[in-house]
């Protein structure tokens, strides 16, 4: 298979699936480029689709999906995406269900590698110290005769504004561990809205590192809190933004209050200007720590390529700086109103339960 050609030259290979995007990726020794080129050329125009390849792919996804049930993060994520959609694909993991996986036969999955992976929905990248013209010949050279069938035009529902909170509780949760845990999330501007910015400041502020409201009101204050985060999940269409804590049982609830109530804060008092230049600062260090990695380069080029806005990625920063305390009170009301989040909170196994 292709990572034991890879593992001649030294190359560590990554993939990765999202609800938008599929990406894989080599991190090699430049003297090697021409080799890994010529690898993912052949294995991208040629692909080896056996059955007993299907079989062994089929059994390392079951056996993923089956990991996860004892993960009570990724229920959790599972749970509330179920909850937030009811019609977009969104709704959907991107790990798909075991139901799903032990359908796939040979002529879908070639008959999906065909519609899908053409040239006019790929995007190549290589990043490094590398000589461009050089490069470039030999890309050429190695897909510039792949053609492909042109790429299905798919559609699907637009999820339905939502108008009343979702409170979902689920009791007796099948996962390891003791501890409950509670989201809050709300539907976000997809990536090429203008309010994602805003919307990445406001997630710093509430749920990012030891000095988010998040982490001072429950981490700090509440002995049984454990941990706090936040996610703004950027996607092509419009997303969600979700706040996460791990706490004792006996005090979820209080700590989903707490949650909305910090939201509300921000709502209708807005936030501190060293507030604002933090969360600033946050993005402008991690862009330049992303920068530092050749891995990150390759990814944030695919990732802006696939999203058909170099512009975006180009302006992040400065369009980050130009926030303001009135933008992330607008925004705030916007999109995390007070009759418009989801709620999730899932409570662990009782002892009483297990043993029966």
């Amino acid at each position: 298979d292709i990572q034991r050609e890879l593992d001649l030259f030294g190359g560590r290979f990554y993939s990765r699936t999202t609800r938008d995007f599929t990406i894989f990726s080599v991190v090699v020794r430049k003297e090697y480029i021409n080799d890994i080129l010529s690898i993912f050329a052949d294995a991208v125009i040629n692909p080896v689709i056996t059955d007993s390849l299907i079989c062994a792919g089929k059994k390392s996804i079951l056996s993923d999906i089956e990991r996860r049930k004892g993960d009570i993060s990724n229920i959790l994520i599972k749970e509330f995406f179920k909850h937030a959609y009811t019609k977009h694909p969104y709704r959907l993991s991107p790990a798909g269900s075991e139901k799903g996986i032990r359908n796939i036969t040979d002529h879908i999955l070639k008959n999906y590698y065909k519609s899908l992976y053409v040239p006019e929905n790929m995007t190549l990248v290589v990043a490094g110290d590398i000589k461009r013209k050089v490069v470039e010949e030999k890309c050429r050279e190695l897909f510039g005769t792949f053609k492909g069938s042109p790429v299905l035009n798919f559609s699907w529902s637009q999820e339905p504004e939502q108008n009343s909170a979702k409170d979902i509780v689920i009791k007796s949760c099948r996962a390891s561990g003791d501890a409950a845990v509670v989201s809050v999330g709300w539907h976000s501007p997809g990536i090429r809205n203008k309010d994602t910015f805003t919307m990445d400041i406001i997630l710093q502020i509430l749920g990012i590192g030891i000095s988010s409201r998040l982490n001072n009101q429950l981490t700090e204050k509440m002995a049984d809190v454990y941990w706090t985060w936040g996610n703004y999940i950027t996607s092509r269409e419009p997303g969600c933004f979700v706040l996460y804590a791990a706490c004792s049982p006996e005090i979820a609830e209080k700590v989903k209050r707490t949650m909305l109530k910090e939201v509300r804060v921000l709502r209708n008092d807005s936030i501190t200007p060293k507030e604002l230049e933090k969360a600033r600062m946050y993005y402008v260090a991690g862009e330049a720590y992303n920068l530092e990695n050749i891995l990150d380069c390759a990814y944030s080029l695919a990732f802006w390529s696939i999203n058909k806005d170099f512009y975006f990625a180009e302006t992040y920063l400065n369009n980050i700086k130009k926030v303001n305390a009135e933008d992330v009170q607008r925004v705030a009301n916007k999109y995390l109103s007070a009759d418009s989040y989801i709620s999730v909170i899932l409570y662990p196994e009782n002892p009483e339960e297990k043993v029966r």
